[in-house]
């Protein structure tokens, strides 16, 4: 039984040599299907009470460290693209262990907008999870497996008193 051919003059291609070529026709459609009629966007929705800081620029980085040394707060950094199936998997429980875990500076680093932060912090994988304790990296999680983020997070926090505009419930200027 011969296979299916579509042919173009002299050049035969076989059907199923054409579905990869369909499948990303199929893809591209499909995007812009839900971004212009149903106004969905790859962006994953963020709960009001998120304290995660999108960092913005390697000078932020720094200064977001360093706040977590000058504190005494441990700093949770997730490394992340939005291309990353298991990064937007990860991505809204983040959000949910910042708002549990108040004492603790999440931060979400975009490794294709920065990637001088995530090249001098030897990201190699996405999500990478680095925490940081006085400035210094003190440990790293690699993968999407949220138990294992909580049991980190758990492992290095520590309860500080908070600034007032920090506390429970109160909003974030830089939020994600």
């Amino acid at each position: 039984m011969a296979a299916a051919t579509i042919c173009f003059g002299g050049l035969c291609i076989p059907v199923y040599a054409l579905l990869p070529v369909a499948f990303v026709v199929l893809q591209g459609l499909w995007n812009w299907f839900r971004k212009h009629v149903l106004g969905q966007t790859d962006k994953e929705s963020v709960p009001e009470n998120s304290r995660v800081i999108h960092v913005t620029s390697q000078q932020q980085f720094q200064e977001l460290v360093t706040k977590g040394k000058t504190t005494k707060r441990c700093v949770v950094v997730d490394f992340s693209a939005t291309w990353c199936g298991p990064c937007r998997y990860i991505g809204p429980i983040f959000h949910e262990l910042s708002a549990k875990y108040p004492h603790t500076i999440f931060l979400k680093v975009d490794v294709d907008e920065l990637q001088a932060v995530s090249q001098s912090c030897g990201v190699t994988a996405m999500p990478t999870f680095q925490f940081f304790h006085n400035g210094v990296k003190c440990d790293e999680l690699l993968g999407a497996d949220k138990s294992a983020l909580e049991v980190r997070i758990q492992k290095h926090y520590v309860e500080v008193e908070l600034p007032e505009n920090e506390k429970p419930g109160m909003a974030k200027a830089h939020v994600d």
